[in-house]
């Protein structure tokens, strides 16, 4: 071998030296994937690798809106006249019914909602006027008043009786005459009529003064000279008027 292969076999090899250590070099330093590493989980089928998912951030909280109150019933005013049962109203579904309400009468409700049924309603309804079982002091006028003459009578003929009163005040020297007439509906007795007068004064009764075939009362015999005045009733203006004539 020549002296001039020699030469160019040494350089061959220290190309192909070069070149591998090269190869070495790039090799150590290449990209390298990175994956993620797994756990093991196990199921009906044998082993497989489960990828662990990348922690996720936590959600921010949400905010709810608070769900709207059911009304309290004890808050409604279902009749409508003002007052709630949290307001006192005894009966929510009656309109007669709650508090400060006029009392009515014999109906047997507590009307004002003060736990008291048909209280300060004076004389209720007992079937008869006769003063010894009917109170009339309710509708006197004069303190020392008392029952003078009384007279039941259906005076606006509607098929129940009226009665015509006549109370005397001693102190004043007053009659006073009224008549009273029950309302059934309302549970009240009405005032249809109310006068004053000066004696003398005989007795209540009735008679056909405008002779039309029907009574009407007669509120005063003046005992001396034979006068009186009737009340006799309108039917057209559903009122009672006064008529004086000699008897």
């Amino acid at each position: 071998m020549s002296k001039q292969t020699l030469i160019i076999i040494i350089v061959i090899i220290a190309i192909a030296g070069a070149a591998a250590a090269g190869f070495f070099i790039w090799w150590a330093n290449r990209p390298v994937a990175v994956t993620q590493p797994t756990e093991q989980t196990q199921d009906q089928s044998g082993v497989r690798s489960t990828q662990k998912s990348q922690p996720t951030a936590t959600p921010a909280p949400t905010t709810t809106a608070a769900p709207t109150p059911t009304p309290d019933e004890s808050t409604l005013d279902h009749d409508r006249d003002g007052y709630s049962p949290a307001q006192g109203d005894c009966d929510d579904y009656d309109m007669t019914v709650s508090p400060g309400e006029t009392e009515w009468c014999d109906d047997g409700i507590d009307n004002d909602c003060d736990g008291y049924i048909d209280e300060d309603c004076g004389s209720s309804y007992t079937g008869s006027y006769d003063p010894a079982v009917f109170d009339y002091s309710p509708y006197f006028v004069y303190s020392d008043e008392y029952i003078y003459d009384w007279l039941p009578f259906d005076s606006d003929f509607d098929g129940s009786e009226e009665v015509m009163a006549v109370g005397y005040s001693p102190s004043n020297d007053m009659y006073h005459a009224f008549i009273l007439d029950w309302d059934a509906a309302f549970g009240v007795y009405m005032m249809d009529y109310e006068t004053t007068f000066v004696p003398p004064f005989a007795y209540v009764t009735t008679n056909d003064w405008d002779g039309d075939g029907d009574y009407e009362y007669v509120v005063a015999f003046v005992a001396d000279s034979g006068d009186g005045m009737a009340v006799l009733y309108d039917a057209y203006l559903d009122t009672y008027e006064e008529m004086y004539s000699y008897l």
